[in-house]
């Protein structure tokens, strides 16, 4: 039975995005598409580029602070995180996260716990700025309805005051019990004692927004370089928002179909036609992708994932 509905929700899932897409393309005026196409379109997108590397190398960095012991050198963690924002492009959800934990323990013997428990941190800091930014733009002229972002916001801030504590408490019942589990989640829970400190929050905090207003910065861009078509805070706020939501959901890998949709439902309440907010959501999202998409290929055929190993582990120990 569970095989059943592990093989059907992808279906609909792809069934759904099918037609999304069909309505999209329905709709579309051939004509007026081709007339939105300019080379502003490119220009908008290369501009995007400086500011995004930016925000990428920013988060490197608070993923080789966060990981803390043995120390992580900014390089590794920077090909860590363009590879997994890579294989998201082409794997269902956001199950990629883990080739951080694993790239990071083939390459520099970083416990995979080490790497875990720090994804979940940067989860939790990065939902709580994003929700602030998307407020902002959600709180504008076109949705008044905030409750869910507000929710977001306060069960990350909770669970981020509550992690270390918790970990605290659960520390010495895991230190009873027995097994691989037991000693993954044990090692987790003392690696975020051992490390979150009130400075490391701090600093963590402030390397999150950073990374997230260069890519807000990045989408305002974007529009600047586009004729007619420049945004204010609400609006590049209320983009940005439709991109990380609809991007985060686990419909198709990248959050193909999603995004294009959220970003063209936001520019056609702004008053852009139809077709030019579609084609402004394409390019948006090509720009969004093409630094992992091009980088991420490369690592992945020069330099080994530690996927095969770990699995390799698991299956022997499995066996024994």
């Amino acid at each position: 039975m569970n095989l059943v509905i592990n093989k059907t929700i992808p279906l609909l899932k792809l069934a759904l995005v099918a037609c999304v897409i069909t309505v999209f393309v329905l709709q579309l005026d051939l004509a007026s598409v081709s007339s939105a196409l300019s080379s502003e379109l490119l220009l908008g997108a290369l501009a995007m580029q400086i500011l995004l590397f930016g925000a990428t190398l920013l988060n490197a960095l608070r993923h080789a602070m966060l990981i803390v012991s043995p120390r992580a050198p900014l390089g590794p963690c920077l090909s860590a995180l363009l590879l997994s924002a890579g294989l998201n492009l082409v794997t269902p959800g956001r199950i990629s996260e883990i080739i951080k934990a694993t790239y990071l323990r083939q390459r520099l013997s970083i416990p995979l716990s080490n790497g875990t428990a720090t994804i979940v941190i940067e989860r939790l800091f990065d939902l709580c700025v994003v929700s602030v930014i998307g407020l902002v733009g959600f709180l504008g002229i076109y949705f008044k309805d905030a409750r869910p972002l507000i929710f977001i916001l306060s069960v990350s801030v909770l669970l981020l005051l509550q992690l270390r504590p918790i970990a605290a408490r659960m520390l010495p019942w895991l230190n009873t019990r027995r097994g691989r589990l037991f000693a993954f989640i044990r090692n987790n829970c003392q690696h975020i004692v051992t490390m979150l400190t009130w400075r490391l929050y701090s600093l963590t905090f402030l390397l999150t927004v950073f990374s997230w207003s260069l890519h807000c910065a990045a989408i305002w861009l974007f529009f600047a370089v586009q004729p007619s078509y420049g945004l204010s805070l609400a609006e590049t706020t209320l983009i940005f928002g439709a991109i990380i939501f609809a991007g985060a959901l686990p419909a198709l890998p990248g959050g193909i179909g999603a995004i294009q949709a959220a970003v063209t439902f936001a520019l056609v309440k702004m008053g852009i036609p139809f077709e030019k907010a579609l084609v402004l959501s394409i390019a948006l999202h090509v720009a969004e992708i093409l630094i992992c998409a091009i980088s991420a290929p490369y690592i992945l055929v020069s330099q080994p994932t530690g996927v095969g190993d770990l699995m390799g582990q698991i299956s022997g120990k499995a066996r024994k």
